[in-house]
């Protein structure tokens, strides 16, 4: 049965509220089926507002799908406008290329099934707001250049060179130069975009090849990221820069970051960290990484004076952060001895940022120093609301909970931690040794919301 117009209630929304609802429909149905259900519809499915959120993803698993692969083009191509577009697992790898000597190969980044013998058209301006791709995907530099005026949020993959001493060994300099070209008009067109507020950079996870033509790489990239005034967020993920001479800072006021995310396995420059972090330290408000002995940037970041959320592997040089009187949540990968050289309870109690915790977290592993330190830590929280204690157990070592979980739960019961609202208890096996501690403290503190959900840590290397 035929609705008419004038009586489908969806039809009695303003074009705004309209507008909003069809942000909720997928980029094929507003393509080819919105606008087919009445006039008006039609209209508002070519209406920015609608697609400012809608995205589509890129499935790795079908690029051998010629089907799929053709239907992923044509929507592409056919999209007035875009919200976000995830390319990242488009295959871009390296292939040897015919050369006229056999004893000279040729290598070369190629990108496979999306390009632009496809057909794909890269250079649309389609309004894009986020885009997830390959470092060296082939269309890059247009997208970035077409949709430079509304891109927010950009995610790069494959910041890195390969395999550069397999590509030294063969003598291939010409391929290099021409990486080391492509990557410099990358990070320049990043660069260029007025409205970018959030850049990952995602590096290879085990980077240990030499130092080949690296560091004039690496420089590129950062270099580049340091002259983005416009940012608010950087993440770096798996980045291990090999830098002859850290670049310039800009001027202090020119770099207006907020949040600086340091991830992964590979060792960081302490010194390329402190400059990232003096450049922004009047606005840097959150600051990760899981990086240990960076004495420079743990100075640097005692000075940013809006700094309120922290995640450190471990509390080594926390002298220099004592008087931060922002900083209300923290997190702590490990207090094991080598991560806290010269961390004792003496050097706790001289933390005052502590006393303004709202949130808290820490991850044990049972070595004979952490009992105390933790204690001592809980002792100085007295406007901590959040308290998350993980469990982060090694093989052929006994569970550290095991003598921890009874000495916690009487400081608390004792008066400890006086404004706690949540205890969230974190292990990645059974928690017998809980089960009294939480009855009793439960009893004292009826009120206290008392987490158990199991989490399973991932080993740190």
């Amino acid at each position: 049965m035929e609705i008419e117009e004038d009586k489908c209630l969806i039809n009695s929304l303003p074009d705004e509220l309209l507008a909003f609802c069809l942000q909720n429909v997928d980029a094929y149905h507003l393509l080819h089926e919105v606008p087919r259900v009445c006039t008006r519809w039609n209209k508002l499915a070519r209406d920015r507002l609608v697609w400012k959120k809608t995205g589509i993803y890129f499935d790795g698993s079908r690029k051998n799908d010629n089907s799929y692969v053709g239907s992923f083009i044509k929507l592409l191509n056919e999209v007035p406008y875009l919200g976000v577009l995830d390319i990242s697992e488009v295959a871009v790898r390296v292939i040897d290329v015919a050369s006229h000597d056999e004893f000279e190969p040729r290598l070369t980044h190629v990108t496979e099934t999306l390009n632009s013998d496809s057909g794909a058209n890269f250079c649309r301006n389609i309004g894009l707001s986020s885009l997830h791709s390959s470092a060296y995907f082939e269309g890059l530099c247009e997208l970035l250049l077409s949709n430079q005026n509304t891109l927010t949020c950009v995610k790069l993959h494959d910041v890195q060179l390969g395999h550069p001493l397999e590509w030294a060994d063969y003598g291939m300099f010409y391929e290099l130069e021409k990486m080391k070209s492509t990557l410099s008009g990358v990070m320049e067109a990043v660069k260029n975009l007025p409205k970018l507020k959030e850049l990952t950079l995602v590096f290879c996870e085990v980077w240990e090849y030499g130092a080949f033509k690296q560091w004039e790489m690496d420089r590129i990239v950062y270099t580049a990221v340091l002259q983005i005034f416009s940012l608010k967020r950087l993440r770096l993920v798996h980045a291990r820069p090999l830098i002859e001479s850290v670049p310039s800072p800009p001027p202090h006021s020119f770099w207006q970051l907020s949040s600086l995310e340091i991830v992964g396995e590979s060792y960081f420059s302490d010194k390329l960290a402190a400059q990232f972090v003096s450049a922004a330290r009047g606005t840097l408000r959150v600051f990760k990484s899981g990086h240990e002995r960076v004495p420079r940037t743990m100075k640097v970041l005692g000075q940013c004076e809006n700094l309120q959320v922290l995640d450190l592997p471990g509390l080594e040089n926390n002298i220099y952060l004592k008087d931060l009187k922002k900083l209300h949540s923290l997190k702590i990968f490990s207090l094991r001895e080598n991560y806290n050289v010269n961390v004792n309870a003496q050097c706790i109690l001289k933390l005052n940022f502590l006393k303004n915790l709202r949130r808290l977290a820490l991850i044990v592993v049972g070595d004979p120093h952490e009992a105390d330190i933790i204690l001592t830590i809980i002792s100085q929280c007295q406007q901590l609301r959040t308290f998350i204690l993980s469990e982060y157990q090694f093989p052929l070592r006994p569970r550290p909970f095991i003598h921890l979980a009874p000495k916690v739960v009487k400081s608390i019961v004792d008066g400890a931690l006086p404004e706690l609202h949540t205890f969230d208890v974190r292990s990645g096996a059974d928690k017998e040794e809980w089960k009294e501690p939480l009855s009793v403290l439960k009893e004292h503190r009826p009120s206290l919301n008392i987490l158990t959900e199991p989490v399973y840590l991932r080993l740190r290397s």
